[in-house]
């Protein structure tokens, strides 16, 4: 008997310690110093395992100006974490026999505004809206700067229909959209009778004891709701009423998604005798099925608003949520019975804290190293260059088109993959169509080979979300050393100006040709397009400022008019340029500027980008 008392103590002491077995002080010091040190106001963790939290962290200010500290209580904004709450809605009626992932969204639920070009041969299904492989656009400025306040689930999908057609075949690329969760909440609307959020109360936050979580600005809200910050200064934000609210409009607690993150640790079951969604239909959620590499087998990316991948060995599964003011990193690691939820109140300086709360639930001692996987044998067909294929912003599409190549190479013994704009990844080879990328902070995505219904080689990745086509070197820095002329010429008609008051100034006798000031004036109205853009998009208040009609927005649209128009006359005049009594250099150099400003000209037009209003 005392031997038998003796082990039960032991067994019961090995139990205890297996609960808890972190020391969380180290991670504690080390989130509050990244958070000072990125200027992020407030921090909120729960780190939790299937049956209790281990651990809460509550760093920082909720009220700036008031210097209200974070709390327990405090409520902040999850973003995007919402849209795995209409997944397992979608999940729960599946299993209860009332919605099949295959359904035809236009069977379903016709009056949805939305168009598909392939709808006869590759219709829209509801595994698509989840698993963003519709093809449609994300939605547009407007609609992200729009208040969706009293907007029902569908008035905000018929809010702006034009975002929502589809760019390339349905299950071809995962491409991130908005409005394909509010989508699917619609069709859960239509079949239940209730509203989203009435239906995700009733059946997910109530039994998970979720009770204060909420998509709404409620009194409750009002009170333990942090403020949201953005930019360098930290400046305030407004509450941002979504006009979908089902892809990211969630206020909770972090103790409150402590208890999502168990349910998920927990398979979907939320105790020994019920369920809130089965261990079967979770795995659906957390797999990726309907794009081309998942077709080939890949079970490691985007699922059903629930994203996987391998992670320093082990296999992490979760999601980000992004709002103004806000931002959530949710992950769980179901092998080691451990998760978190980790929220900030600043719309940027989440990347450092999460990595810093992965790498010690996963690698405290920091013992992780690339691995060195000399390929003994792979697919020379990998050995290319790729553009991408697709860009969640359509009207962004001309600078992504440009910026975002990549290659494959062989250096020695080792397997790389390199962007145009980043660090060398080296790979490993897993099977005859798939390469595993090994990121620096030691996330494994793959890389799978496949080819569209037009016969283009693609190569996607489910983690990352990219998607390429294959292209060659010659037609990838071809068109680099065309741009590069073209960028130079235009820049020469730019400095023109000063180069003949230096002149003139010097000799006094240089006369200004002033059939030059068709390239100068299109050069300049080019150039400040781009500035105008490219201020807009690092705005720290983007969808104020784009979505609006504001003096950046609206210089985007005139400067883009203008630089249409003026392209056209310079091209023109170039006809009766070379037919002028003038030095030939002259008209050379004119016929070139011409040139290089119209091949920017259709450059844009392909694109879209000429005329563009943000705000429209």
């Amino acid at each position: 008997m005392k031997q038998l008392i003796l082990s039960f103590l032991l067994l019961l002491a090995n139990g205890l310690a297996g609960q808890n077995p972190l020391d969380f002080s180290g991670l504690a010091q080390q989130i509050d110093s990244i958070r000072r040190a990125d200027n992020v106001p407030g921090v909120q963790i729960v780190v939790t395992n299937q049956d209790s939290i281990l651990w809460r962290g509550n760093f920082g200010y909720a009220d700036l100006e008031k210097e209200r500290p974070i709390t327990d209580e405090t409520m902040l904004r999850i973003g995007s974490v919402s849209k795995s709450f209409t997944a397992m809605s979608v999940m729960q009626l599946v299993e209860q026999g009332k919605l099949k992932l295959t359904d035809k969204v236009r069977e379903v639920a016709s009056e949805l505004p939305f168009s598909n070009p392939w709808a006869e041969t590759d219709p829209i299904t509801v595994a698509h809206l989840l698993e963003h492989t519709t093809g449609f656009d994300d939605m547009r400025m407007v609609e992200y700067a729009t208040s969706g306040e009293g907007m029902s689930t569908l008035e905000g999908m018929e809010f702006y229909p034009n975002s929502k057609t589809s760019r390339w075949r349905p299950g071809t690329h995962t491409s991130y959209c908005n409005s394909g969760p509010p989508m699917a909440a619609y069709i859960v609307e239509k079949i239940t009778g209730q509203t989203i959020e009435a239906y995700v109360q009733a059946n997910i936050f109530e039994p998970l004891g979720m009770l204060n979580a909420t998509y709404f600005k409620n009194d409750y809200v009002n009170q333990h709701l942090a403020k949201g910050y953005t930019g360098p200064d930290n400046n305030e934000t407004d509450y941002w009423h979504l006009i979908g609210r089902a892809s990211g409009a969630i206020n909770a607690t972090g103790t409150e998604m402590a208890k999502y993150v168990q349910l998920l640790l927990k398979r979907g079951q939320q105790n020994d005798s019920t369920s809130i969604i089965t261990p079967e239909s979770l795995t659906r959620m957390e797999t990726p099925k309907t794009p081309l590499a998942a077709k080939r087998g890949e079970q490691n990316g985007y699922g059903l608003n629930l994203a996987c991948s391998d992670y320093r060995g082990v296999r992490v599964c979760g999601h980000n949520g992004g709002m103004e003011g806000f931002l959530t990193n949710m992950r769980y690691i179901p092998e080691k019975n451990i998760g978190y939820i980790l929220m900030i109140n600043k719309r940027s300086g989440l990347g450092a804290l999460a990595e810093a709360t992965l790498n010690f639930l996963i690698d405290p001692d920091n013992q992780w190293e690339v691995p060195n996987t000399p390929p003994k044998e792979f697919n020379t067909d990998f050995l290319s260059y790729y553009r991408t294929a697709t860009s969640r912003n359509e009207f962004l599409r001309f600078l992504e088109w440009f910026l975002n190549v990549a290659w494959i190479e062989q250096k020695n013994d080792t397997l790389y993959f390199q962007s145009l704009l980043g660090e060398p990844d080296q790979l490993s080879v897993a099977n005859d169509f798939t390469l595993n990328r090994h990121l620096s902070n030691g996330k494994v995505t793959p890389l799978v080979l496949s080819a569209d219904a037009e016969g283009r080689t693609i190569l996607q990745s489910t983690a990352t979300l990219e998607n390429f086509y294959k292209t060659s070197k010659t037609a990838v820095y071809g068109f680099f050393a065309l741009s590069g002329i073209t960028i130079l010429v235009m820049l020469s008609f730019l400095l023109y100006p000063f180069f003949w008051l230096l002149r003139r100034f010097l000799t006094k006798k240089r006369e200004f040709k002033r059939f030059y000031w068709w390239p100068i004036s299109a050069s300049v109205a080019f150039l400040t397009t781009l500035i105008a853009i490219l201020r807009g998009l690092e705005s720290p208040d983007i969808l104020t400022i784009l979505g609006n009609p504001t003096p950046i927005s609206m210089t985007i649209f005139v400067g883009s008019l203008a630089f249409s128009v003026l392209a056209l006359l310079t091209f023109f005049n170039g006809f009766f340029i070379w037919k002028k009594d003038l030095p030939r250099r002259t008209s050379v150099y004119y016929l070139l500027g011409a040139l290089s400003i119209i091949f920017v000209f259709g450059y844009f037009y392909y694109f879209g980008a000429l005329g563009i209003r943000t705000w429209a």
